[in-house]
Parts: C-alpha cells; sequence; structure tokens
C-alpha cells in the first residue's frame, strides 16, 4: 500500500487495473457533481441542488464499494445516479443548458470499462440511448447565447470532463499494453529459468540419491532420538500447562487489586471533597472571628468613652459639691445678716417693722436655699455613688472584654492553624490521589502484560500439544522409512534417466 493512491485500488484485488480506472472514474464524477454545485446555484434550480447533494453522498459511497471489493455494485448505482440526474437536470434545467452530455458520459462509462461484463455493458448502453431521446422530447430548450459567459463556463467545464473521462480511458488501454508488455518479460525470464533448473537437475537427483543413502544409514539414530524429543515434549507440556495456570492467578489477583484500588481511590475523593468543606467551614469561621474581632474592638473603644465620660461625670460633681460649700457659706452668711436685721429691726421699734419683715424673708430664702443645697448634696451623693458603681462595673467589663479579646485572638490562631493543616492535608490528598492514578497506570500495564502472557501461554501449552501428537505421528512414521528411502533412491534413478533424456 502506498498511501492516498491505494484509495483508487481494490484491496482484495490490488493489481487489478480495471477496478484502478473505475476508482479515478468515480473520483472525476465526485469532481464534476462538486462543479456542478456551483452550476445549479447559478440557475437556481432548487431541486437539482438538493438531488446533487444526494448524488455527491452517493459518489462517495460507490468510490468506498469500489476500494472494499464491490466495485460492480459501485459502477452500476453510479451509472443509474447519472442516469437519473442527466434525466432531472435536462427537464428542469434545459436540454442545451449542458446536462444531457452526462448521457454520453455513462455510455463511455458502461463500454469501455472492464468491472461489467458484456450483457450488462449492452443494457445500460441501449438504455441510455433511449433515455436521452426520449428526454430530448421532452427537454424544455434553453439556447446558450454568445454573450452568456455562464453558460460558456458550464460547456467548459464538461468538456474538461469529457477529456478527464478519456484521459483515463487512454490510461487504462496503455496500462494494459504495458502490463503484456511486462508478462512477456517475465515469461522469457521463466523459461531461462526452467532451463537453469533442468541444468541443475542432474546435480540435484544425484544430491537425492546420496540424502537416501544417508537417510537409510541415519534412521536409527533418529528414531532414538524421537523418542527423547517425545519425552521433552510431554514435560514441556506439562511446564506450559502450569505457566498457564499462574498466569491465571495473577491475572484474578490483578483483577482483586483493580477493584480494591477503585474503592481506594473513590475513598480519596471523598476525603478530598471533605477536606474542601471543612476548608470551607473554617474560612467562613474566619470571617465570623474577624468579625467578632472588629465589633470587640468596637466594644472597647466604646468601654474606653464610657469610661472617660465616667471620670468626667466624677469631676463635675465633684465640682457641684464646691460649689454647694460656697453656696452653704453663702447662705450662713445671709442667716446672720438677717439675725442682725432682726435685732436692729427689734431696735428701732415702729420704724423697724418695715426692714423687720424684710429682714425674715431673707431668713426664709436662706432657710430654703440651705434646704435646697442639702437636698442638691444628697443628689450629687447618690451620683457619686451611681458613678462609683458604674466605674466598678466598667473595670469588670473591661477585664471581661479583655478575656473575650484573648479568647478571640487565640481563636482566630486556631482557625489559621487548622487552615494551614487543611491545607497541607488538601496538598498530600492531591500527591495521594496522583499517585493513585499513576498506580492505576501501571495496573492497566501489568493487566494487560498478564492477560497477553496468559494468551500466549495458553498458545505456547496448544502448540506443545500439536508437537507432542507431531512427534509421536512421526515416530510412527519413521517406522517405514526404509522403504520410502528406497521408493526415493528409485525415483531419483529415474530423475537421472529423464535429465538424460532432457
Amino acid at each position: 500500500m502506498r498511501g492516498l493512491k491505494d484509495l483508487f485500488h481494490n484491496k482484495k484485488d490490488y493489481e487489478n487495473l480495471n477496478y484502478l480506472v473505475s476508482g479515478y472514474l468515480l473520483f472525476v464524477f465526485i469532481i464534476s457533481h462538486i462543479l456542478m454545485e456551483g452550476i445549479l446555484i447559478y440557475y437556481q434550480l432548487h431541486f437539482m441542488i438538493i438531488y446533487n447533494i444526494f448524488s455527491i453522498v452517493l459518489m462517495f459511497i460507490c468510490f468506498f464499494l469500489n476500494h472494499v471489493g464491490f466495485p460492480k455494485m459501485a459502477v452500476i448505482l453510479n451509472l443509474i445516479d447519472i442516469c437519473i440526474f442527466s434525466t432531472l437536470g435536462s427537464l428542469f434545467g434545459g436540454w442545451n443548458v449542458g446536462f444531457y452530455l452526462f448521457f454520453f458520459d455513462a455510455v463511455a462509462i458502461a463500454f469501455f470499462t472492464e468491472t461489467l461484463g458484456l450483457r450488462t455493458k449492452m443494457f445500460f448502453t441501449i438504455a441510455v440511448t433511449a433515455l436521452a431521446g426520449i428526454v430530448k422530447v421532452y427537454a424544455p430548450d434553453r439556447v446558450v447565447s454568445a454573450g452568456n459567459s455562464a453558460d460558456t463556463l458550464i460547456y467548459c467545464i464538461i468538456f474538461l470532463g469529457i477529456i478527464l473521462y478519456m484521459g483515463v480511458i487512454y490510461y487504462y488501454f496503455d496500462s494494459q499494453r504495458i502490463m503484456l508488455a511486462k508478462e512477456t518479460v517475465k515469461s522469457k525470464q521463466f523459461i531461462k529459468n526452467i532451463e537453469g533448473i533442468l541444468e541443475k537437475n542432474m546435480t540435484v537427483s544425484n544430491e537425492v540419491k546420496n540424502i537416501g543413502e544417508q537417510f537409510s544409514a541415519n534412521f536409527s539414530g533418529n528414531l532414538r532420538s524421537q523418542n527423547v524429543i517425545s519425552s521433552s515434549a510431554e514435560v514441556v507440556a506439562k511446564n506450559s500447562k502450569s505457566s498457564l495456570d499462574i498466569n491465571k492467578t495473577i491475572s484474578a489477583r490483578v483483577s482483586d487489586f483493580s477493584v480494591m484500588l477503585e474503592k481506594l481511590k473513590d475513598s480519596v475523593i471523598q476525603i478530598h471533597e471533605n477536606s474542601k468543606e471543612a476548608l470551607n467551614l473554617n474560612n467562613n469561621g474566619n470571617k465570623n472571628i474577624i468579625d467578632i474581632e472588629f465589633k470587640l474592638n468596637s466594644n472597647v473603644e466604646s468601654t474606653n468613652k464610657l469610661g472617660d465620660a465616667i471620670v468626667e461625670l466624677e469631676e463635675r460633681a465633684v465640682e457641684i459639691g464646691t460649689i454647694l460649700d460656697a453656696i452653704r457659706s453663702i447662705t450662713k452668711q445671709i442667716n446672720l445678716l438677717s439675725l442682725n436685721a432682726s435685732i436692729e429691726a427689734a431696735r428701732a421699734g415702729e420704724n423697724g417693722k418695715g426692714f423687720a419683715v424684710v429682714a425674715d424673708e431673707i431668713r426664709k430664702l436662706a432657710e430654703q436655699s440651705s434646704s435646697a443645697t442639702n437636698e442638691i448634696e444628697e443628689v450629687i451623693n447618690s451620683v457619686k455613688g451611681s458613678v462609683e458603681g458604674s466605674r466598678n462595673n466598667m473595670n469588670e467589663v473591661w477585664n471581661a472584654v479583655s478575656i473575650q479579646k484573648e479568647l478571640t485572638d487565640e481563636t482566630k490562631t486556631k482557625f489559621n492553624d487548622i487552615k494551614s493543616k487543611i491545607d497541607i492535608m488538601t496538598s498530600e490528598i492531591t500527591s495521594v490521589n496522583a499517585d493513585i492514578h499513576r498506580i492505576t497506570n501501571f495496573k492497566e500495564e501489568i493487566l494487560t502484560l498478564v492477560q497477553k502472557s496468559a494468551l500466549e501461554s495458553e498458545s505456547v501449552h496448544n502448540e506443545t500439544e500439536k508437537i507432542v501428537v507431531s512427534i509421536k505421528e512421526q515416530s510412527n512414521s519413521m517406522q517405514n522409512s526404509n522403504s520410502i528411502a528406497e521408493k526415493l533412491l528409485s525415483l531419483s534413478n529415474k530423475l537421472n534417466a529423464n535429465d538424460v533424456h532432457l
């Protein structure tokens, strides 16, 4: 076989040139139909466009049939398709468009191809000629004008197609001539070889005579050797049977190992999926820890601000206490002034009554101021107590927040450690999965080798049994070797006499 050129040959009869010509003709028709598709599209013959696609597919099928050993079927299908295509093309596109030329191509193929028999050729030639006459009557006329480049192109394409067909036919007859010349040279060479054989025949007959004599002398030794070989062959047959059983056992164990390896592979895949899920959960937990840490920092900041506010409130309470002390001192002085005013009013008598009323009002205001100051002091003391309690609570909150922050930092560190462990485990699982894949490949290779070895062992066992049987038959046949040797000597003498006669 020599590449793409082999497709044109019949692979069952490679040297037959008739099938080669059929292959080239079918290939030319494939090209012609492909070019015709453009012509049909130009004339907008929609039905013919669809049928021509079918024809192209059919031509490829015929080409394949010719290659695989069905050339007659391929040529007949090709001729039928050409007739149908020519008839439909002429009826739909007009007689003068050029489709009728395919009729003459069909006649040329039917007449010149050696793939078909004589009766088949005559049938297709008469049928195509009659069909062309009928189509000529009923097909519409479509005159080709000198200025119509498309019609001119159609005729040129079909003309080139006919030239290609004639070239293939010429190639066929020229190939036949070359083949006959080669056969003549082979015949002459064959005669020379016969003469050489006759010249050597005398020498060969003498050698045959000597071989017959030696064969008779070596018969006893060969018979003993045959017995030894027969015993050895039986031992080899037993060993080959044992080797065959061992190979079958190994094959079964490798198959069991294959099943276990598949289960291990599934388990590793499941572990890998679980590790991915754990990694996702760890990432989500880490994100939650980050959110908690952010909120915790916000709480710490708020707690610090609250502590500052409490300190400031405590300072303001102290300042208010100082102010209350000042107010209390002023109230005492006002009481003293009110008392002095009352004394002076009493000394003044009637003239001091109005002043005494004012002094009494001042005294009442001083008492009210003292009472209000005491109430404010009680409120301030209560506020101081609340501030002190808030400070203690804030310290407890601060301690709790500090502990929570430490726990959060520790949890974050643990999550990071878990993520590192999961990453390492994922990497190791990936490596194990790759190792399992390589082991699977090695297992397949081993299983293939074991199966091949088992087949070879079985073949060796069968051949060994055949050899044992053959050796036994050979031992039996050697019992008649003396008579065969005598016949061989007699035949050698006759051969010498014939050579002398020639």
